[in-house]
């Protein structure tokens, strides 16, 4: 069964913008703001469509695919098995084509958030029903979560990822599936998922947590924290 993440979404404004200040840049970036806005209050639907118009009037915007992967990337997260899967496709698709566009700030966020997709869909499936697509899903995330630390040694966001995943990693393979079974019964699940990145912005889809950005670095905030003194 295909596990379903939180759909709502938490997300620290910090900078959106990468473009030089232009009339034809700011047009189109204040209407992407404003699909963004609607995705923000959980109208998915009329931020996809919204962007998709934006594509007719601007059809080479390196910013604009970029925020149609990540729409895409938040759409999987709630749809069901089918649509999930074209909008996963989707995703990884746009993002593929920015890992090495020549503005280095769009060439690192989508290099993250295509490992970041893809270490969500490891999460997704269940090693109990098929290990070895489990194993496969979560090499390949780890795979990409290593090429983009080579590629971009300062992200701290990156080298954060692919430690927890190598963690995953190593108990994945320590484990036989009759194992799995009798630990996920003893044991709460205390994984969190890996973060999204849209220009500088953060989310999660931990109920309830806020994800704080400093730099580079991103601090997932839980309710049970700010609670305490």
């Amino acid at each position: 069964m295909v596990k379903r993440l939180h759909p709502y979404i938490y997300v620290m404004l910090l900078v959106l913008l990468l473009s030089g200040p232009s009339i034809f840049a700011a047009g189109l970036h204040e209407r992407m703001n404003e699909a963004l806005q609607q995705l923000d209050s959980g109208d998915v639907e009329s931020a996809l469509t919204r962007l998709r118009e934006l594509q007719v009037d601007y059809p080479e915007s390196a910013e604009l695919r970029f925020a149609l992967g990540y729409v895409r990337a938040i759409e999987a997260q709630s749809a069901e098995p089918e649509a999930q899967k074209s909008a996963v496709n989707e995703a990884l698709s746009l993002f593929d084509g920015l890992l090495y566009h020549a503005d280095e700030q769009i060439a690192r966020e989508a290099t993250y958030n295509r490992a970041t997709l893809l270490a969500q869909e490891a999460w997704r499936l269940d090693p109990q029903a098929d290990y070895t697509n489990a194993l496969k899903a979560m090499t390949r995330a780890l795979q990409a979560f290593e090429e983009g630390a080579e590629r971009f040694p300062d992200s701290m966001r990156i080298f954060q990822n692919l430690e927890h995943l190598r963690l995953k990693y190593k108990e994945l393979l320590q484990q036989e599936p009759e194992e799995q079974e009798e630990e996920q019964q003893e044991q709460p699940q205390e994984d969190q998922p890996p973060i999204l990145s849209r220009f500088g912005q953060a989310s999660t889809e931990i109920p309830g947590a806020r994800a704080e950005m400093s730099e580079n670095t991103v601090q997932l905030i839980t309710p049970d924290e700010e609670e305490a003194p």
